[in-house]
């Protein structure tokens, strides 16, 4: 499979650091968005240094546009994953998982950014990550 064959390579051999976010003891971290023919590679690191094990319920990945200020003028899309490499279902106290997401490509405009949430199972915890 190539999205698979492609997404370990990029894991593997991707030094770099796009955004970060931090809350209550969880980092989650956007490495790099690599465009490859007609879909985009998001790298992604979440390390757990909360003191308790974090089950994923899900991570979303948005288009967002406009200003969230002004409630008229601004609208979120959900890009839906085409494949999903390593994705973890739980990251236990003091590990870290690194995992690709593969969407369809797409491109930000001009006052677009991308809205990453990862929220917790059965928990309150969650880390929103917004990348211009």
């Amino acid at each position: 499979d190539y999205f698979q064959k492609f997404s370990l390579f990029q894991l593997k051999r991707n030094g770099n650091s796009l955004k970060k976010k931090r809350k209550k003891g969880v980092v989650l971290h956007l490495k790099d968005l690599i465009y490859e023919r007609s879909e985009v590679y998001a790298l992604f690191e979440v390390k757990n240094r909360s003191g308790i094990d974090f089950e994923v319920e899900y991570l979303k990945i948005f288009k967002f546009n406009g200003n969230p200020k002004r409630k008229s003028s601004h609208q979120k899309l959900l890009l839906t994953p085409v494949h999903r490499q390593d994705f973890p279902e739980q990251i236990r106290d003091k590990q870290t998982a690194t995992f690709a997401i593969v969407l369809p490509k797409f491109t930000l405009g001009e006052s677009e950014r991308l809205l990453i949430e990862l929220r917790e199972r059965n928990g309150s915890r969650g880390v929103v990550l917004e990348v211009r």
